[in-house]
């Protein structure tokens, strides 16, 4: 691991949870700073992509791992067949307990370093589990339990393949953000349910206030790509990188055009939807 590359852990006052935490440091002087939540069964390993082409932008970026539902949890879980597996998984997913502890992590991060960051923009991160991390940090509540955080002071935040509305929150709840909130997802990004696809994420965006709302959607990108894994990933991968920097350099640095500059630069077959 390079210097720029730096790992911590912290610890909840009022419990044993710790936090894993990867930090890469931005290329020079800092610009600004994310908190990326990881989905359920990632580490802090994970998102190294999206990550290092952020941490080349001047953000430092912290990818956060959430001890309750990371890869330990998830290699713990019995070897059933895939389907079996997926339900569990979806299951875990609305398990109280982790709905209030996920938001309480990326809070904890938050506060031990904000004095570091003071005066510069914040973005808020996440992929599936993690944009539920994201969105309570903004002030939504889910429907089983109240998480008891106060929203983080974000300047916007990034949710890849969020939950759709009705599972974890509420349809009315998407109306309360008021930060610019970027939904990603791909025409393959089913729910591991099966119930359902990619629309349902999408509705997480229709029901966003217009004002404050982005979106693009991704031709053939599955779930599992948007976390960086499988076969055959570069050009997922660097579509995926533009999209994340162009909506940060929009919304955090001010040096963006959203998304006229990703329409013009990405192959239009790469891009079902972009708005």
């Amino acid at each position: 691991m390079n210097a720029t590359v730096e790992d911590l852990t912290f610890r909840h006052s009022n419990s044993d949870r710790v936090v894993p935490v990867r930090r890469y440091s931005a290329q020079g002087t800092a610009r600004g700073w994310i908190l990326f939540s990881v989905g359920f069964g990632g580490d802090r390993n994970g998102y190294a992509f999206f990550a290092r082409a952020w941490q080349a932008m001047g953000l430092t970026t912290f990818v956060v791992e959430h001890v309750g539902s990371n890869l330990e949890v998830l290699r713990s879980l019995p070897q059933k067949r895939r389907a079996e597996r997926n339900a569990e998984v979806v299951r875990r997913v609305g398990d109280p307990a982790e709905l209030k502890a996920r938001p309480q992590d990326l809070v904890l991060v938050w506060d031990h370093l904000w004095r570091e960051f003071e005066g510069l923009p914040l973005g808020l991160g996440g992929h599936s589990y993690g944009s539920y991390t994201v969105l309570a940090c903004a002030g939504l509540e889910p429907r089983l339990i109240k998480h008891g955080v106060q929203p983080l002071p974000a300047e916007s935040y990034l949710v890849i393949s969020p939950q759709p509305p009705g599972m974890v929150f509420e349809a009315e709840e998407f109306t309360r953000i008021d930060r610019s909130t970027l939904v990603m997802t791909g025409t393959r990004d089913h729910l591991l349910s099966g119930e359902s696809g990619y629309r349902e994420r999408v509705a997480a965006y229709e029901f966003l206030p217009e004002e404050h709302r982005g979106l693009v959607v991704f031709q053939d990108f599955e779930h599992m790509d948007f976390a960086g894994v499988g076969l055959n990933l570069s050009g997922k991968l660097a579509a995926m990188k533009a999209a994340g920097e162009l909506w940060w350099r929009s919304t955090l640095l001010n040096d963006g055009i959203w998304p006229g500059e990703l329409q013009s630069s990405v192959a239009s077959e790469v891009l079902a939807q972009c708005e």
